[in-house]
């Protein structure tokens, strides 16, 4: 339940990012009409526009790929590294230099930088947006940064999930007690029900060690197993719901949505 409920608070704090953002981008009144004249500073305004949606989104991506992979690796082992069919499954991408400065660590310290460094490069990008006075409203930078900080709180309570686990003699114990209960209680109930006394020892033997594995599978909600929180199908929603705010934030008219629906050919 935890594990769900950060991971959606996650990717709700990203896609509240993304509609600040998009929804603030300057529209220039020449920009709606294509048969205006287009002056060189208008070009190069559109440019760096059409420049800044593609970086917002390709690093709020590597943001969440960052976490997601955090998530997940809380259930390897310390010399266990994930293989590249489950590391595809997050797609991403990085320049030179911002892959070079995330492969700093395998540690669980490393994981953590990288999601600060992923989210001040997002910022980066918004600040240098609005000094090239790209965006309607200025408090922009505010804005988002407040919402980049849900998304790390969002975060942060997502990694004590995964990584707090119960300690492993408390663990042994349990499972001490339960094979000693699955060992002695045939040897009460065989005076009851005597030769049918398997029947409840292995109902009980089932019901116990059953529950203990469902234990040790809830305890961490985050992994590569089937029963873990998909967060690679959670980074493919943002993305989707990244492309339609980067759609819809042009279409201010009355029908903007007819009109992308006839655009997308949908």
């Amino acid at each position: 339940k935890e594990g769900l409920r950060t991971s959606f608070e996650m990717e709700k704090a990203l896609r509240e990012v993304a509609f600040e953002v998009m929804t603030n981008l300057c529209i220039d009144e020449n920009e709606q009409d294509s048969g205006a004249f287009h002056t060189p500073e208008l070009v190069l305004r559109s440019l760096k526009k059409r420049y800044f949606k593609h970086e917002f989104r390709r690093l709020v991506r590597l943001l969440f790929s960052c976490a997601a992979r955090d998530l997940n690796d809380s259930a390897l082992g310390d010399d266990v590294e994930v293989d590249d069919e489950e590391a595809s499954k997050i797609p991403f991408s990085m320049t030179r230099v911002e892959h070079a400065a995330v492969m700093i660590s395998h540690t669980s310290i490393g994981h953590a930088f990288r999601v600060y460094l992923a989210t001040t490069w997002v910022m980066k990008l918004v600040k240098g947006a609005n000094q090239e006075h790209l965006f309607e409203d200025s408090d922009i930078d505010r804005r988002t940064e407040l919402r980049l900080q849900s998304f790390k709180s969002a975060w942060l309570d997502a990694r004590q999930v995964a990584y707090s686990s119960m300690p492993g003699s408390v663990t042994h114990i349990l499972w001490l007690l339960t094979t000693i209960m699955s060992l002695m209680m045939p040897w009460e109930w065989v005076s009851i029900c005597r030769w049918s006394t398997w029947l409840p020892s292995v109902l009980l033997s089932i019901s116990f060690f059953g529950i203990m594995e469902i234990a040790n599978a809830m305890e961490n909600p985050f992994g590569f197993d089937e029963e873990d929180v998909q967060l690679w199908e959670v980074s493919q929603h943002l993305d989707e719901e990244i492309c339609l705010t980067m759609h819809y934030s042009l279409l201010d008219e009355f029908g903007g949505e007819n009109l992308y629906r006839s655009l997308m050919n949908s």
